[in-house]
């Protein structure tokens, strides 16, 4: 599966070490930050690049109303198919 995933994005022209610069930031958002909006507000602004890279739309949705597998909830952002919680 790790395999898969790995050649879509590189695919995509994302390699790992974008990856893993985005996860760095995102662990770093996460450390800096004071408020959970702190943390959507540039996890989002991290995001953006690599969504457009990846074909996936860059412009959110927020506090929309999912359906999961364990009932209905209130997503944080959703991109196209992707939520964020």
């Amino acid at each position: 599966m790790q395999n898969a995933f790995s050649n879509q994005l590189r695919k995509r022209g994302i390699s790992a070490a974008v990856a893993e610069k985005l996860a760095a930031e995102i662990l770093a958002i996460g450390r800096e930050a004071h408020t959970e909006e702190d943390v959507r507000l540039n996890v989002e602004h991290a995001l953006k690049p690599v969504l457009s890279q990846l074909g996936i739309s860059t412009v959110a949705r927020y506090e929309q109303r999912v359906t999961l597998l364990q009932g209905s909830r209130r997503a944080d952002a959703v991109y196209g198919f992707g939520v964020i919680e």
